[in-house]
């Protein structure tokens, strides 16, 4: 017979607010907080030809990041 030990929860609503995301590739500040989602990573050029001002952040694996100066 064993017993069960208590479940500790753990709360990481915080965690990575100031790391760099190592499956990402980068860091806060680096990006913003709005973000397009194109959902293949071979779309971010094709969208980033419709923008200006358009900045490489990181690249890593699957995942690319690319910054732009949007005014509204």
């Amino acid at each position: 017979m064993s017993i069960a030990t208590p479940v500790k929860h753990v709360d990481k609503s915080q965690v990575g607010l100031t790391e760099r995301q190592y499956h990402i590739g980068i860091a806060p500040g680096e990006v913003c907080s709005v973000a397009l989602l194109p959902g293949d990573p071979f779309r971010v050029p094709f969208v980033a030809g419709f923008l200006t001002d358009v900045k490489e952040v990181a690249r890593n694996r699957e995942h690319r990041t690319t910054a732009v100066e949007l005014q509204l």
